[in-house]
């Protein structure tokens, strides 16, 4: 029994046609692996811009709940001052700063403490590698809450929850 040369040829894969099937799964696993790679890297920077979101936004509830009157001293002549804020240890390279600046009601710098208004900006930034590096600045305004003459500082919002109760009992 002899196996022809036309029949032997069919049977099988000749070793040029693995070695381009071979080279065709390499170059779709490095696709793949490289796609990963930089997914990973986008989900780092997300993570790290979220740190960074939260120490600044920590800092500036921070700052409100001590009120106008408790936040550092800003110098005698000076419209501002600046300290370091407390920079969470997962951000590579962290850095940041506060600063508070005495402002006018037009939000213009003054050297003029009498105006009760200090806006308040935090920057925290870090500095990662390749494009996972970044900062983040929230920006607020505190001031000394002033209410009308002859009205409670406490009582206004309630009233005003009680008649919307009271309107949407009308309504039944």
């Amino acid at each position: 029994m002899r196996i022809s040369a036309a029949r032997r040829a069919r049977t099988g894969f000749s070793l040029i046609e693995i070695l381009v099937a071979i080279t065709i799964i390499l170059f779709a696993g490095l696709l793949v692996a490289s796609g990963s790679l930089a997914g990973n890297a986008i989900v780092r920077r997300g993570h790290h811009t979220e740190v960074a979101y939260q120490a600044a936004h920590q800092e500036l509830e921070r700052l409100r709940s001590l009120g106008v009157d408790n936040l550092p001293a800003i110098p005698a002549g000076a419209a501002s001052t600046s300290y370091p804020p407390a920079i969470p240890a997962e951000l590579p390279g962290g850095a940041g700063s506060v600063t508070l600046t005495q402002v006018t009601d037009d939000l213009l710098p003054t050297t003029d403490s009498s105006t009760g208004l200090v806006q308040a900006a935090v920057t925290v930034s870090w500095a990662g590698n390749g494009p996972d590096q970044g900062t983040t600045t929230l920006t607020t305004l505190i001031g000394k809450v002033q209410t009308a003459v002859g009205s409670s500082s406490s009582g206004g919002d309630d009233e005003d929850e009680d008649d919307d109760d009271d309107h949407d009992e009308g309504d039944d």
